[in-house]
Order: structure tokens, then C-alpha cells, then sequence
């Protein structure tokens, strides 16, 4: 028979958790840029503003602008794809959208649209950012939890909680209170050590295939077109076939 009180709620569980967050609003199209030239009226900012303002320009000039996603970016493996990841302007992200910047290792639960999605932010996505319909899961201690509460959060258990409690609108949708109510197990410290021993080199290795694989697509998308068009010609290359 299940132990339930063995599981406590991330709301309660004040060591586990740093922060569990949504964005606070999202802009795009004629918003967005309306936004940008309000923040430009130079001559009504005091002085910190102004310098803050001059930041932001310096930091607009850079063509690494940060990425942004949404739902439809995760896939049901938990993977990000990177290909189709909004650019957004540094004054979007350090300004309307500062609280949901993303650290590595935070977690995202998909809240909005397809719910239960989830995803670990890797260190090529730091500093980017979501919308609203992800949840924000922040851990205190990374290394000890990370893994825990990420197989928690997939768990047949964690989903069919989440969706018990989906609201059914113009799209489907739960909140984030229900994401902070989400009972989840917190081991002795002895024990976490000694499973993470164990499942420490899985999540590695897992995390090491899916950048493997990207990094795979990403060449073949860069040097099958040339092969095709002839650009780059491999017939010199003294390549045996294995019967």
C-alpha cells in the first residue's frame, strides 16, 4: 500500500524549492515594438534609468539576442528544439520578462496548451525565456534534487494529478497554485546520496545522447544540402564498404 505520507507538496517543502514561477506577460508584434519606443522617451528617465536604458541599447547590438519558447518547443521526450526558438529584444527580456530569465538546470512544467510537459533547461539555453504557459521550477540544491524531481514531475502519479485538475477554456490550462501542490517524495539525505549514485550517471549520459544528437542534426542539416548541390564533393574520399 502507497505510503502517502512519505510525499510532501513543493509548497511545503521550503528547502526544495527556491522559486516556482510564470512569466508575468508576454509581448509580440506591434505591442512589443510600441513597448521598445516607449522605452526610449530618454528625456522623462532619472538618471539610473537612463544608464539602465543605455545597457540594454549596448546589449541590442549584439546578435546573440536571447531565445524564447513555448510549449510547442518541448517535445514528449522532454527535449528543446532549438530550431524553432524565438529571438526577443534585450529590453523585452531584462524589462517586462526579468523574472522568467532561466537559469541552467531549472526545470519547466508545461501549465497551458499540451499540460505535464517537461523539460531541463541546458546550459546553451541559459538566459533565455519562456511565456506563460510554463511553469518555472527553481531548486535550492540543483545536484541533489535535480534528478529526483525531474522523474518525480514525469511520474504516472504527478501527471494524472495535474490533469485531474485541468480547466477546460479556449485552450486547456491548470495553475500554478496546482504546481506548488504537487506532492513529491523527499528522502533522507542518506538515501537521495545513495540513489543518485545510481541515477546520477543515467541523467548524464542522457542529457550527453540528446546533445550528441543535436549536435549530429545540426551537421547533417548544414552539410547535406552541399553534398547535394555538388558544393562539397566527398568522390576522393577513400571510404570502404563493410559487407
Amino acid at each position: 500500500m502507497e505510503n502517502k505520507k512519505a510525499y510532501v507538496t513543493f509548497a511545503n517543502a521550503k528547502r526544495l524549492t527556491r522559486s516556482i514561477i510564470t512569466p508575468s506577460g508576454f509581448l509580440s508584434g506591434e505591442k512589443l515594438y510600441e513597448y521598445i519606443f516607449e522605452t526610449n522617451l530618454s528625456g522623462v528617465l532619472n538618471e539610473k534609468e537612463a544608464m539602465d536604458l543605455y545597457k540594454i541599447k549596448l546589449l541590442a547590438e549584439k546578435s546573440d539576442l536571447p531565445s524564447s519558447f513555448k510549449v510547442k518547443d518541448i517535445g514528449n521526450n522532454g527535449e528543446i528544439n532549438r530550431d524553432s526558438l524565438e529571438k526577443i529584444p534585450y529590453s523585452v527580456h531584462m524589462k517586462v520578462l526579468k523574472r522568467s530569465i532561466l537559469e541552467r538546470d531549472d526545470l519547466l512544467f508545461s501549465i497551458a496548451g499540451t499540460i505535464g510537459r517537461v523539460a531541463i533547461v541546458d546550459n546553451d539555453l541559459n538566459n533565455s525565456n519562456v511565456n506563460q504557459a510554463l511553469g518555472i521550477i527553481r531548486l535550492n540544491d540543483k545536484l541533489q534534487h535535480l534528478n529526483l524531481v525531474w522523474l518525480s514531475l514525469q511520474s504516472d502519479r504527478t501527471q494524472k494529478n495535474i490533469i485531474s485538475k485541468v480547466v477546460q477554456g479556449v485552450q486547456a490550462n491548470t495553475s500554478l497554485a496546482n504546481l506548488r501542490d504537487i506532492p513529491i517524495i523527499i528522502p533522507s539525505l542518506e538515501l537521495l546520496t545513495k540513489w543518485n549514485n545510481v541515477i546520477g550517471d543515467l541523467m548524464v549520459n542522457f542529457r550527453l545522447n540528446q546533445f550528441s544528437s543535436r549536435t549530429l542534426q545540426k551537421t547533417r542539416d548544414t552539410l547535406l544540402p552541399k553534398l547535394l548541390s555538388g558544393e562539397l564533393d566527398v568522390s576522393d574520399l577513400d571510404i570502404e564498404n563493410e559487407g
